[in-house]
């Protein structure tokens, strides 16, 4: 039987359905369908048992119990309609809310200055370079052009930290990039005292110039004066402000304490990895997904996106590890910690004068270790 269905983009008078009908008797189930005044606004074949029917969906009802009669299997597979598009943007709000907020902040910072990127500093901070920028009205929301990049180029060569500038806009940046002025060779510094900067045990002095506070074998805190920069006479006043010029070393013992179980392990790779971007805009972030494994390792990567707006690309690679027991044990772990320890002390310019650990159970299966340096330091 052939159907004239209502040709329609979508109905201003309510909502449709299309319905999948699956039955044998197509041509009987439309004329019952009919009989009882359903109007058919389009109707799809899909095969020889399953059929598509777009009807209005206040006349859902009679359409199910009209199927059921017939035993035929019916499921809604689509909605239409002003009334369901409005539902469907009611569920969105957010998302149509920020879309339209987006296209309105793209609209008003369409070629406004939104962030600087500053190359080639070591001396100046960025912070400085920013500052001094607003202070000569160079500020966030400035309209870039050409004559913007000229004068924020005039105004950082006469910066006195700075000897040559280039300066662009891409996007929402500028980009500038900076060569420093050669800092001139200045005066030497007169040392007024020599401070301990550790606990421990006066064990030499060399006081070449300048009058010593301390004495050898006497106990001196950190932050305590070992030599100052004055001489005196007999009486014990001031004859003269020196230069201070001598070593004081100082005997120091360095411990570490570290609780362990009598179990170890170490997190292994599993070859499993996930891949999330995320989006930061003006210090927001979004999109951010975390990590779906319970033990993994992170690395993270950003792009710049020079756009309308300065949008930040954040890229995180999570790889799964899986926990694994190993073969340490409680006496080889004591003393990695110390070596660890003895190697750290020489490293910050200490002479190692002994080295040494402790293990302690203080629990079933759980430890304390603790291991000691004792090392010289010399106070300059």
């Amino acid at each position: 039987m052939d159907v004239q269905p209502e040709r329609t983009f979508f109905s201003l008078s309510g909502e449709t359905l299309t319905l999948e009908v699956v039955g044998f008797n197509r041509p009987l189930l439309i004329k019952k369908l009919q009989k009882a005044q359903i109007k058919i606004k389009k109707v799809v074949i899909l095969s020889a048992q399953s059929t598509l029917l777009t009807i209005p969906y206040k006349q859902l009802q009679k359409t199910f119990a009209i199927c059921n009669n017939m035993c035929y299997t019916c499921s809604v597979r689509e909605r239409a309609g002003l009334l369901c598009i409005l539902k469907n943007l009611l569920k969105r709000v957010g998302l149509v809310l920020g879309a339209v907020v987006f296209a309105v902040a793209s609209i008003f910072c369409n070629g406004k200055l939104f962030c600087l990127e500053i190359s080639g500093l070591e001396s100046v901070g960025e912070i400085e370079i920013a500052e001094y920028l607003k202070a000569n009205g160079v500020n966030v929301g400035t309209q870039l052009s050409p004559d913007v990049c000229k004068r924020v180029q005039d105004l950082l060569l006469k910066h006195d930290k700075i000897a040559g500038v280039t300066v662009s806009a891409k996007g929402n940046a500028l980009i500038i990039t900076v060569v420093e002025t050669t800092p001139s060779q200045s005066r030497p510094q007169i040392k007024r005292e020599i401070v301990s900067d550790c606990d421990g045990r006066v064990s030499k002095i060399v006081c070449r110039s300048g009058t010593a506070k301390v004495k050898v074998g006497q106990i001196v805190k950190s932050g305590q004066t070992l030599i100052i920069g004055e001489t005196f006479d007999q009486n014990g006043e001031v004859l003269e402000n020196v230069n201070v010029e001598g070593e004081v070393y100082i005997s120091t013992t360095i411990a570490q304490s570290f609780a362990v179980g009598e179990n170890f392990y170490e997190y292994e790779k599993t070859g499993n990895e996930y891949c999330a971007t995320a989006l930061r805009l003006f210090g927001l972030t979004f999109f951010q997904t975390a990590s779906p494994y319970k033990y993994c390792s992170a690395q993270t990567s950003t792009a710049k996106l020079f756009g309308i707006l300065p949008i930040t690309v954040v890229q995180t690679r999570y790889c799964e590890t899986e926990k694994v027991k190993t073969d340490m044990t409680v006496e080889r772990y004591a003393k990695e910690q110390a070596e660890k320890l003895r190697l750290d002390t020489i490293v910050k310019g200490a002479t190692i004068i002994d080295s040494k650990y402790h293990v302690e159970q203080i629990a079933s299966g759980e430890y304390l270790i603790t291991v000691y340096v004792t090392a010289e330091r010399i106070m300059t």
